[in-house]
C-alpha cells in the first residue's frame, strides 16, 4: 500500500481548474492526477494509458477490444490504393468467431467490392458516398489467414484470426497499463508478468479516438494497430484487458483472443451513452438541458462525447461482449446511476444489432469517507441483475485504501474473465461468480441471510466474520455475530437487537471483507444491505443469480420473479389482459397472474391521494405476470405489444396485448409523462408515447436522488418523478427483445 502523503492534496488543487475547462484523454500521469484528486473529493477521474509501442509481427491472435482508441490503419495495402479500411481492419486483428462479420471501408463511388477471409467470403456496392458495408458468414476460430479486400484496388491484411473479440471501457483502470504510467501507481508483479507475457494468439489494440460533439463515422481517420502480446508489447497494454484475456485462453482451447481498448480517465458514465439513450431516461432529462444549453465537447464528464468519438466509431464491429471499469468519478444516487447503466447497456446493445454480454468491475474497497461508494457498487450489482447476459465481478478485497488505482489487476482480470466463461461460455462446472445476497427472513432474535452462486460452500477468510451489522426498527446498526449454517445460509445476530429488522455486509468505503465462497481461486461476497432498493417490476433473477439461457447464457425468461427486500412472489400461469386494452380488473384472467396483492391506484389511477404506486400499488389487482404476460417467448414485444411485466398499474391501465404502461398511458422512448395517459385502447409503444405510472405521476412532488459530493462534476441530476425505474425497464425489454428479433432474423436469412 502506497501512504497518500501530500499526492491526493497535489491532485485536489488542480482538479477543480481542469474540471471547469473540460479535457479530453490524454497523459497518463495528467490523468490519474485527475481520477485521485476527484475520487478525494467524492469523484474521481483516471486517464487513458500510453501510446501502445508499434510491434507485434508473431502469427496469432487474442482480441481484446478496449475503448481508449482507434486507428484508420490502411493496412498492408499502399497508401495510394482507392479502398481504405479502418484501422480495426489491420494485420494481427481478430475476427468473431461463430457470427456474421462486417468489414467497411471506402472506394469510388458504385464500386463493386469483394471480400475474402478464411472459408468465407462476401459482396457488396459502395454507395454513391463511397461507403461500403460486407457481411461475412459466420466461420469457425482458425487462422492465420489473409483478408483481401478487393475493389478499385486490392488491400491484403495479414495474419488474421479468427476467434473471441471483447471490447474493454471505461475509466483509467481500464487503461491502466501493464507498466502503469499514472503517477504513484506500479502493478503488483509488473516485471515477472510482463516476462511472461508470451501470447501470441491474444491481440489487443488501443483505439485513439478522442470525445466528440456528434458520433464519429465508424470510416473516420482513427489510427489503431493490433499488437501481439509479448513481453515488448506488454507493457502498453491495459492490464485488467491482457489478464481477463489470459483467462479466457486459458480455458477455451486455445481460440485466439481480442481486445479493442477504448476508456478515458475520469470520464464519468454518461460520457459514454448515445444521446437518445440518455434522452429516453427522465431522471436526467435536466442534466442534458443544462449541458445543451452551454456545451463543453472537451469535459468527459459530460454527456455522450465519450461514446460520440470512442464507441460510434467502433459499431459494427463483431463482439463477443464488453468489460466495464467505471465508477470512481461518482458518488450520486445509486438508484440513478442504476438507470444510467441498464440504459448505456441496452443502448450499446441496439447499436450493434447484439445481445451480447456485459460484465461490469465491481467498485473495490478504497478508503472514502462518502457514503456514495457502497451506494454505486449496489447499482452496479442490481444493473447486472436487471439485464440478461450481465455479470459483475466483486472486488471488495483487492483495492488500495490509500490509492485509487489499485496495483491487484491480475485477480480483477481473472474474475471478469471468470465470469465470462460460466456466463458467455456455459462453463458453470466451476464457482466462477462470487456469492450474491438474495433475501432474509427474521427468526426471533436473528435474521437468516440466503445467498446465491454457494455450490461450493462459504467460508470466512481466517474462519472469522467481519464486516456484518445488525439493526432494528430505529435504524441503528450494530457490529454482528455471523455463523454459517450447514445450508450455506447465515444467522446474524447481537445481544443489543433483540428485534431485528435489518443487516448488511461491507457496507462501507473500505470495509474488511470476510465472506468468500470455497471454490478455487475463492470469490468475495458481494456487500450488500436487506433494505436494498426494490428491483424494477418483472426483474428475472433465477437461482443462479445471472440470467443464462440457451446458446452460451442467452435466451428467453419464462418466469417472472420479484425479489423486493427479501420477498419473492411468482406469477401465475395466466396473465394476458385481452386484445382490445380494456382497462379495469376485466383484463385479468385472475388473481393466479397477480404479482403482490391488492394495491390499486384508485379509480383515475392516479399517485396522490387516491392511490398508491409504490410497494403496496405497484402491480395492482389486476396485474398479472403470467407466462402469456411477460417479457420471454410468450409475451411478444412487437406486433402483439405484449409487455405484461408488472400487470395492471391502475384500475384503467393495463398491460396487454393494446402495450398500455401505467393508468392507460402510453410508453415510448421519448417517454413524456401526461396527467391522465391516453385512456382507451391506444396502447401504443412508440417513439412519442407517453410513460404513465398509473396516470397522474405528475401530482407527485419531485424527489432529489442525487448527492453532491464534495464538488464532483458527475452529478446527474435530480429526477422530475417516481418513475424513471420502470421507464427504464420498459425501455431495456424494447432494447433487448428488438435485438433479439434483429439477431434471429439475421440468422435465419442465412441459414
Amino acid at each position: 500500500m502506497r501512504p497518500r502523503s501530500n499526492e491526493g492534496t497535489r491532485r485536489k488543487s488542480g482538479i477543480a481548474a481542469r474540471a471547469a475547462a473540460g479535457f479530453a484523454c490524454r497523459s497518463p500521469s495528467r490523468e490519474a492526477e485527475r481520477e485521485g484528486a476527484s475520487v478525494a473529493s467524492g469523484g474521481g477521474g483516471e486517464g487513458a494509458g500510453p501510446e501502445v509501442p508499434e510491434g507485434g509481427s508473431e502469427r496469432g491472435g487474442v482480441l481484446l477490444l478496449l475503448s481508449t482508441g482507434m486507428v484508420w490503419l490502411g493496412s498492408s495495402a499502399p497508401v495510394a490504393a482507392a479502398v481504405t479500411l479502418p484501422g480495426l481492419f489491420s494485420d494481427h486483428m481478430v475476427a468473431q468467431r461463430n457470427m456474421e462479420v462486417p468489414v467497411w471501408g471506402t472506394d469510388t463511388a458504385n464500386q463493386s467490392i469483394t471480400v475474402k477471409l478464411g472459408t468465407q467470403q462476401a459482396t457488396g456496392t459502395a454507395g454513391a458516398d463511397g461507403k461500403w458495408t460486407v457481411r461475412l458468414p459466420a466461420q469457425d476460430a482458425g487462422g492465420p489467414f489473409s483478408m483481401t479486400v478487393t475493389g478499385s484496388s486490392t488491400v491484403t491484411v495479414a495474419d488474421v484470426y479468427v476467434g473471441e473479440v471483447w471490447i474493454g471501457s471505461g475509466q483509467s483502470n481500464m487503461g491502466y497499463t501493464m507498466q502503469c504510467g499514472y503517477a504513484g501507481c506500479a502493478m503488483k508483479d509488473a516485471a515477472t508478468e510482463i516476462a511472461a507475457a508470451n501470447y501470441p494468439l491474444i491481440r489487443t489494440t488501443n483505439f485513439s479516438g478522442r470525445p466528440s460533439a456528434t458520433p464519429v463515422s465508424n470510416t473516420s481517420s482513427a489510427k489503431s494497430t493490433w499488437l501481439v502480446v509479448s513481453p515488448q508489447t506488454a507493457p502498453g497494454i491495459s492490464a485488467i484487458g491482457y489478464f481477463f484475456s489470459r483467462e479466457l485462453f486459458n480455458n477455451l482451447n486455445g481460440v485466439a483472443i481480442g481486445l479493442i481498448h477504448s476508456s478515458c480517465g475520469g470520464s464519468c458514465l454518461q460520457c459514454w451513452m448515445s444521446k437518445e439513450s440518455i434522452q429516453a431516461i427522465p431522471s436526467v432529462t435536466t442534466l442534458l438541458a443544462q449541458f445543451e444549453a452551454n456545451p463543453n465537447y472537451t469535459n468527459v464528464h459530460n454527456p455522450y462525447i465519450c461514446y460520440n468519438g470512442q464507441i460510434a466509431p467502433l459499431i459494427p464491429y463483431a463482439i463477443r461482449g464488453v468489460v466495464w471499469y467505471q465508477g470512481e468519478s461518482v458518488t450520486w444516487g445509486g438508484d440513478t446511476y442504476r438507470d444510467l447503466q441498464v440504459g448505456l447497456i441496452n443502448s450499446w446493445r441496439q447499436a450493434w444489432g447484439q445481445d451480447f454480454t456485459f460484465l461490469i468491475t465491481q467498485l473495490p474497497n478504497y478508503n472514502i469517507s462518502s457514503s456514495g461508494w457502497p451506494v454505486l457498487r449496489e447499482a452496479q450489482l442490481q444493473a447486472s441483475q436487471i439485464l440478461p447476459d450481465t455479470g459483475i465481478s466483486v472486488n471488495i478485497d483487492i483495492g488500495d485504501p490509500n490509492y485509487v488505482h489499485p496495483s491487484d489487476k491480475e485477480d480483477q482480470g481473472q474474475r471478469l474473465g471468470m465470469a465470462a466463461r460460466g456466463i458467455t461460455y456455459g462453463q458453470t462446472d466451476f464457482a466462477y461468480y462470487s456469492p450474491i445476497y438474495d433475501h432474509m427472513a427474521i427468526e426471533g432474535s436473528s435474521i437468516r441471510l440466503t445467498f446465491t452462486h454457494v455450490e461450493t460452500g462459504l467460508a470466512f477468510k481466517g474462519g472469522t466474520a467481519t464486516g456484518f451489522e445488525i439493526a432494528g426498527a430505529d435504524g441503528n446498526y450494530v457490529t454482528a455475530t455471523a455463523v454459517i449454517q450447514p445450508d450455506s445460509t447465515i444467522l446474524v445476530s447481537a445481544a443489543s437487537v433483540t428485534a431485528p429488522k435489518n443487516a448488511r455486509y461491507c457496507w462501507a468505503g473500505n470495509p474488511t471483507a470476510s465472506l468468500y465462497n470455497q471454490g478455487t481461486p475463492a470469490l468475495p461476497a458481494s456487500p450488500f444491505r436487506t433494505d436494498a432498493p426494490a428491483l424494477p417490476a418483472g426483474t428475472v433473477i433465477p437461482d443462479a443469480g445471472v440470467v443464462g439461457g440457451k446458446d452460451g447464457g442467452r435466451g428467453d425468461a419464462a418466469v417472472i420473479v420479484l425479489k423486493d427486500s427479501g420477498v419473492v412472489t411468482t406469477g401465475g400461469s395466466g396473465g394476458n389482459t385481452g386484445s382490445g386494452g380494456a382497462t379495469g380488473s376485466a383484463g385479468n384472467t385472475g388473481s393466479a397472474g397477480n404479482i403482490g396483492s391488492g394495491g390499486n391506484t384508485g379509480s383515475a389511477g392516479k399517485t396522490s391521494s387516491g392511490g398508491n404506486t409504490g410497494s403496496a400499488g405497484t402491480t395492482g389487482s389486476a396485474g398479472n405476470a403470467g407466462v402469456a404476460g411477460n417479457t420471454g417467448v410468450a409475451g411478444n414485444m412487437g406486433s402483439a405489444g405484449n409487455i405484461g411485466v408488472a400487470g395492471n398499474m391502475g384500475s384503467a391501465g393495463n398491460i396487454g396485448v393494446a402495450g398500455n404502461i401505467g393508468s392507460a398511458g402510453n410508453m415510448g422512448l421519448a417517454g413524456s409523462m401526461g396527467s391522465a395517459g391516453n385512456a382507451g385502447s391506444a396502447g401504443n409503444i412508440g417513439l412519442a408515447g407517453n410513460m404513465g405510472s398509473a396516470g397522474n405521476a405528475g401530482s407527485q412532488a419531485p424527489r432529489t436522488t442525487g448527492v453532491t459530493s464534495k464538488g464532483s462534476s458527475c452529478q446527474v441530476g435530480s429526477r422530475s418523478n417516481g418513475t424513471s425505474d420502470m421507464a427504464a425497464f420498459a425501455l431495456g425489454v424494447l432494447l433487448v427483445l428488438g435485438a433479439r428479433r434483429r439477431r434471429r432474423k439475421a440468422h435465419e436469412d442465412g441459414q
